[in-house]
């Protein structure tokens, strides 16, 4: 058991490119080298179809993912590359309905074409974390889903195309060398209702890693939860694995955002899934609340 690979030549070097995985690899780790070979490429194909797959890590030393590569994986819930990784073909990572996050160690500055490229291939939400070269977390951005559909009018001869979603606009916040963080925050109020999970995941990540956000845009964000705080509550509740959500609940506890009412359900919904850890930032909130009446008040909110 092992990788499946060939040499191949890359700006006149031996090099290689990566087909396959002999066996079961749940969390596919591909090597910097082989044999003493840099690792370039991933082949078209390499690793589609195969159920196994849960998590990707690809090496700083890749430069170029075929077609293809991880299509129809439907176990793939992570991914993880670096910027360097900037050849990028159609359909990689398309039909891999459970993949949710991409972490992107951005080692070259103002390179964001890897994460361009993988939004213009899927149309789906897809949360990115970008990672600082020492692999700290500077920004998270949450895309989210948008449609294109494509009408055919066959009185007047012609097929007329529409989208449906603000994935769109999200994903033309991202150019090649560019990410324009102001232009993603003014398109909060873009969401509707059907979408507020992700409106909550946008909220969150740019609450908690804050890079160019203006006060206006922070105080945006923070309206929104704060009038929403029974159900960002309830969406922290029901996502929370291996205690995934404390971050966000204590952001919310430690600016005051959440009010009795959204706190009382809170409570209870925490208690019925048995997540202690948010139980208790939630009753000591609770206690500051008591100490200090009115600090938790939330604001009516119509969104």
């Amino acid at each position: 058991m092992g990788f499946i690979w060939e040499k191949i030549t890359w700006q006149g070097q031996e090099a290689a490119q990566i087909s396959g995985y002999e066996g079961k690899i749940p969390d596919l780790m591909i090597p910097e080298t082989i044999e003493g070979l840099p690792v370039r490429s991933i082949a078209a194909h390499a690793f589609s179809g195969r159920k196994d797959i849960r998590s990707a890590a690809l090496p700083e030393s890749l430069v170029t993912i075929r077609p293809f590569a991880f299509y129809n994986c439907p176990q793939l819930k992570t991914l993880e590359l670096y910027n360097t990784t900037d050849d990028y073909y159609d359909g990689v990572i398309r039909q891999c309905p459970s993949l949710g996050q991409i972490a992107v160690h951005c080692v070259q500055p103002e390179n964001y074409v890897i994460i361009r490229s993988m939004l213009q291939d899927v149309d789906v939400t897809l949360t990115f974390r970008l990672l600082d070269p020492e692999g700290m977390e500077q920004i998270r951005l949450t895309f989210p889903e948008y449609v294109n559909e494509a009408k055919e009018d066959t009185m007047a001869r012609a097929i007329h195309f529409s989208i449906e979603g603000a994935g769109m606009a999200y994903r033309e916040c991202v150019g090649k060398k560019l990410l324009d963080l102001a232009g993603y925050d003014r398109l909060l109020g873009r969401l509707t209702d059907y979408d507020f999970d992700v409106a909550a995941q946008i909220a969150f990540g740019r609450l908690l890693y804050p890079a160019e956000l203006s006060e206006t845009a922070r105080e945006g964000y923070e309206t929104f939860l704060r009038g929403n705080d029974e159900k960002a509550l309830s969406y922290l509740i029901r996502e929370d694995e291996r205690n995934s959500s404390v971050s966000e609940t204590r952001l919310m506890t430690q600016r005051g955002l959440i009010g009795e009412r959204g706190l009382d359900a809170a409570l209870k919904e925490a208690a019925d899934h048995e997540r202690t850890e948010l139980c208790s930032l939630l009753m000591e909130y609770r206690g500051e609340l008591q100490k200090n009446e009115g600090g938790g008040a939330a604001l009516s909110l119509e969104w």
